[in-house]
């Protein structure tokens, strides 16, 4: 009983700090409404442990375990993916960034050679 409430009590602390961090726009709409489901998923499977038996029956998984993980997993490759996504884009930008200001060191140095 301790561990519900502990996991609960988390899970209702990350639901307060998802809806602090889109009320700042740290978090965009579809990442705020992902994190809610995955934390209102944790309180509900943790207040009606039954509702994930339920939900593997009609998914045609053997437990309720199973599609918890299998669950989780989707969602972390998701996260992944768009992470990966980000990741790629900024170096893509690092990488325009460092080839435009060696230009300008370049053109710079060449000024600076016809001025002698």
């Amino acid at each position: 009983m301790v561990f519900k409430i502990l996991v609960i009590a988390i899970a209702a602390f990350f639901v307060l700090r998802s809806l602090i961090n889109f009320q700042q726009k740290r978090i965009d709409l579809m990442n705020f409404l992902i994190w809610l489901v995955v934390w209102i998923g944790v309180i509900v499977f943790m207040i009606h442990p039954t509702f994930a038996d339920q939900l593997a029956k009609f998914t045609g998984i053997s437990r309720g375990t199973d599609v918890v993980f299998f669950v989780a997993f989707l969602i972390m490759f998701y996260f992944i993916f768009r992470l990966y996504t980000k990741i790629t884009a900024v170096e893509s930008d690092v990488t325009e960034t460092v080839k435009y200001i060696a230009l300008i060191n370049h053109k710079l140095d060449r000024q600076k050679k016809r001025q002698k």
